[in-house]
């Protein structure tokens, strides 16, 4: 009976643990940035894909500048976003951040700004959004190795095509688990 009664208060400590949940605040203008960019994205993905079909070098030319500046953008702050995220929860800044006489005194200012929203994400949405900025990372390194080639001449145009296929992909992950995750 005593075995029983420690394997369940170990299996309890585990799931709690599984569900601890970390809470941020980010700004309204990085959810709008990255819903923009993710639809910027798209749509240049798109005329890339009909410009390759046609081959016509000057829509592919324009349409592979803005894929390279909405493919640096993307990892740079979905990085960032996860950084800030990160630093919010960390043991460090949260006993900098509480005033001894009010402990919440940071935590109901950042709630009471408009511009803030609070989301709360779990250790495996966490996970999630670091692979996810990780994979976005190394998908625009191998495109900068292939130097972004997607004219039809290139041995590497239709895998940069799935290259940015893959990070539209992830970055609607990340939107996808930020939105989901803001409190209302």
């Amino acid at each position: 009976m005593r075995h029983f009664f420690t394997l369940l208060l170990i299996c309890s400590a585990v799931f709690i643990n599984a569900q601890s949940v970390s809470s941020a605040f980010i700004t309204n203008a990085e959810i709008e940035w990255l819903d923009k960019e993710i639809g910027d994205l798209k749509s240049t993905y798109t005329n890339l894909k009909a410009s390759m079909t046609l081959n016509d070098n000057t829509a592919i030319a324009k349409n592979k500048s803005l894929v390279i500046k909405s493919v640096n953008r993307l990892a740079t702050n979905c990085k960032i976003t996860y950084d800030k995220i990160t630093m919010a929860n960390s043991p460090e800044t949260k006993r900098r951040t509480q005033a001894l006489d009010n402990p919440n005194y940071y935590y109901n200012k950042q709630k009471a700004n408009e511009k803030l929203k609070e989301i709360k994400l779990t250790a495996k949405s966490m996970e999630t959004l670091k692979e996810n900025y990780e994979r976005i990372n190394s998908l625009r390194d191998e495109l900068k190795t292939t130097k972004y080639a997607f004219h039809a001449s290139s041995n590497s145009a239709d895998a940069n095509l799935v290259f940015v296929n893959d990070i539209l992909s992830l970055a609607n992950s990340t939107n996808s688990i930020l939105t989901k995750s803001i409190e209302q």
